[in-house]
C-alpha cells in the first residue's frame, strides 16, 4: 500500500513529471491503486489504517482526475514549478482570440432553432476539437522546453482550452 499523502500525483502513478504523458498506462495505473488503497480492503484493520487508506483512496481519485485531464493536468504541472495559477476568471488579453470567441458563440447560438441544428453543432464540435488538439500539442511544447516565458505562454492557452471546454459542454448539451 501507498504511506504516504504528499507524492505528487506524477509520482503516485510512476509517470514522468511531464504535460504529455501515456493516458492508457493512467488508467492501468488508476486501477492498480485502486485495488490497492480501496478502503473495503482495511475492514478488518485498525481505525488508523482505515483512515489512512480512505485518504489514500481520496488522494489516487483526485490524482486521476488531475492528471487525466488535460487543463488540469497543465495547472497542476505549472504549480509543481512554482507557477501560481492565475484562475479561471482571469482575462485573455488576446484580441484574436476575443473575436474567435465570439464568433463561435454567435454560432453556436445561431443553431437554436435551426432545422440543421444538429450537423450545425457537429461541425462546430468537430472545430473546437481541433482547436483543443493545437492547444494541448502548444502546452506540451512549452512544457518540454519550460521557461518562465513558457509557463506564462502554457497558462494563456490554457485559459483558451477552459473557454473550448465549456464551449464543448454546451455543444454537448445541445446535441
Amino acid at each position: 500500500m501507498i504511506t504516504s499523502l504528499t507524492q505528487n500525483y506524477f509520482e503516485l502513478f510512476a509517470l514522468p513529471v511531464a504535460y504529455a504523458i501515456d493516458q492508457n498506462t493512467l488508467r492501468e495505473r488508476y486501477r492498480e491503486l485502486q485495488k490497492s488503497v480501496h478502503p473495503d480492503r482495511y475492514a478488518g484493520s485498525t481505525e488508523q489504517s482505515r483512515r489512512l487508506a480512505a485518504q489514500l483512496a481520496a488522494q489516487v481519485n483526485q490524482a486521476f482526475q488531475t492528471l487525466k485531464d488535460p487543463i488540469l493536468r497543465g495547472f497542476y504541472l505549472l504549480s509543481l514549478h512554482g507557477v501560481v495559477a492565475e484562475g479561471e476568471n482571469q482575462t485573455i488579453n488576446d484580441t484574436e482570440f476575443l473575436i474567435k470567441q465570439m464568433a463561435y458563440r454567435e454560432r453556436l447560438e445561431a443553431c437554436a432553432g435551426h432545422p440543421a441544428a444538429g450537423s450545425l453543432l457537429t461541425a462546430l464540435a468537430e472545430e473546437i476539437e481541433v482547436e483543443m488538439r493545437h492547444l494541448v500539442s502548444a502546452v506540451s511544447d512549452a512544457m518540454q522546453n519550460y521557461s518562465a516565458e513558457r509557463a506564462q505562454q502554457a497558462q494563456s492557452w490554457l485559459r483558451k482550452m477552459q473557454f473550448f471546454a465549456k464551449l464543448q459542454a454546451e455543444i454537448e448539451e445541445r446535441l
